[in-house]
């Protein structure tokens, strides 16, 4: 399981869907484990704290997440396309969605 890690201005780590407060587990988890390690050992906590959503809620958000991911994938691509019909060199990320590259390109 992969977690992309982010530190705010304010100092939290913000990991997905948790934020920890700066000088607080993070602070000691994150070197030691590092994040992929942390999450693993926190996921079990995670599920008990108060106010979390249900695993039915998460996976509708989810799914509007990929909906919108999907959708700016498509305008980017739909960008990218008509720099070239101009004439302009342009690189596509190596992780574009070739769902969106072959939308596009029909």
């Amino acid at each position: 399981m992969r977690h992309q890690l982010a530190v705010f201005a304010t100092g939290d780590v913000h990991t997905g869907f948790l934020r920890l407060p700066a000088g607080d587990l993070a602070d000691v988890l994150l070197p030691l484990l590092g994040i992929d390690g942390a999450m693993e050992v926190l996921a079990p906590h995670i599920v008990q704290l108060p106010g979390g959503i249900s695993d039915s809620d998460r996976a509708a958000k989810l799914a509007d997440f990929a909906a919108d991911l999907i959708q700016c994938e498509i305008a980017e691509e739909g960008v990218l396309s008509a720099l070239e019909a101009r004439g302009e060199e342009v690189s596509r990320r190596p992780d574009a969605d070739p769902r969106a590259v072959l939308l596009v390109a029909t």
